[in-house]
């Protein structure tokens, strides 16, 4: 599982205003499907941040579809009102072991993420 986060996600609304976050936000759930596995599931999990499943994955191939994923936010741009808005994401991949329950892997998952926030965004953490 792995969690992702739009860093400096604010400051897109706070300047283009809060359409244009909308249309950042959906642009990077476009992007997350095209980029992830079509056995992956993928979803807005809350704010911007948003959620991977990434079945029959162990851990270093999680931090694989990660980084893949946040490579390609980070090459991408967004364009709203002629306007180029650069992205960069943040996410924390949790590895499920035997017995752990869902909320436990989110909040490994979790805890990673502000990891990665923390040393400096625009990175994976496993």
């Amino acid at each position: 599982m792995a969690l992702f986060d739009i860093d400096d996600f604010k400051s897109v609304n706070d300047t283009y205003g809060h359409l244009a976050g909308d249309a950042v936000l959906q642009r990077l759930a476009e992007l997350m499907k095209g980029s992830l596995r079509t056995i992956d599931i993928v979803g807005r999990y809350g704010g911007e941040e948003f959620l991977a499943i990434l079945p029959e994955t162990d851990g270093a191939n999680g931090y694989t579809v990660a980084e893949r994923f946040r490579e390609t936010v980070e090459k991408e741009y967004f364009v709203y009102g002629g306007e180029r808005i650069m992205m960069t994401i943040s996410g924390g991949v949790g590895r499920y072991t035997y017995g752990m329950d869902v909320n436990k892997l989110i909040k490994v998952a979790d805890d990673n993420l502000f990891r990665a926030k923390r040393e400096g965004k625009n990175r994976i953490v496993l």
